[in-house]
């Protein structure tokens, strides 16, 4: 009972310091929220239409409105411990999209036919370009996790609307 006892106490205190590791690991980004609408002057992930990005004060996550139509992740991270969304430097990541393949291995859109159905995660890094531009580069991923690259689009996202 004695060995159980201890044995029960120092699963405990581990426990708790696998919890205050974690915590005390997580990335601190300091700086002030940001909210940037971007027209979208070329699109070859989806429609062209305008996104915004959003990062919380302090936050190292971004978050982009308009994702889903603009054919990008809705969420992701700054690559560094600082955000700065109009710098780039931050990527986009989603897992479990479908995408439609062609014989020719490019894609098509959902209703083309004939096209064979993937299930890729996405993962879209954003630079900023030499003209002030920012570009999404993104590149689908086989879903199996083999690493294969099934395709790659880019989004050009413009000066920031005001």
């Amino acid at each position: 009972m004695k060995r159980l006892t201890r044995s029960l106490v120092t699963l405990a205190v581990l426990s708790s310091t696998a919890v205050l590791l974690v915590a005390d690991s997580a990335r601190d980004c300091d700086h002030a929220a940001q909210n940037v609408s971007f027209r979208v002057s070329m699109n070859t992930c989806g429609e062209r239409d305008r996104l915004v990005v959003l990062s919380g004060k302090d936050s190292c996550e971004v978050e982009v409105d308009g994702a889903e139509s603009a054919g990008v992740p809705q969420y992701g991270e700054s690559n560094t411990d600082n955000v700065n969304v109009l710098e780039g430097n931050w990527n986009l990541h989603g897992t479990h999209r479908t995408i439609y393949l062609v014989a020719d291995g490019g894609t098509a859109p959902a209703d083309a036919g004939g096209a064979t159905p993937v299930s890729v995660n996405r993962h879209c890094e954003a630079t900023k370009e030499p003209n002030g531009d920012l570009m999404l580069r993104c590149t689908d991923f086989r879903a199996d996790l083999s690493g294969e690259v099934v395709s790659t689009c880019q989004v050009q996202l413009t000066e920031p609307l005001q």
